[in-house]
């Protein structure tokens, strides 16, 4: 594999990896509303989303800060 497919491939998976993170984040968010509704309380599910979404930027916004670091040292 070149470093170009090794690129794409990295590409596809974090894309991968945002739509799945999407999809249970709207799971998350039908299962709680319908429990809300139909209990008049509100679960785990509500914390398990905010605390997964919290997560998912916190990295995000820490990964793409290391990276820009990463790239200004490498240019002159």
């Amino acid at each position: 594999m070149s470093r170009n497919d090794n690129e794409v491939e990295s590409y596809y998976t974090a894309r991968a990896g945002e739509i799945c993170f999407c999809f249970v984040i709207i799971c998350l968010l039908i299962w709680g509303l319908y429990d809300y509704i139909t209990t008049g309380e509100l679960h785990f599910q509500w914390a398990l989303m905010f605390s997964s979404i919290l997560i998912f930027y916190r990295v995000k916004s820490f990964l793409l800060k290391k990276n820009k670091k990463q790239d200004l040292h490498i240019k002159p």
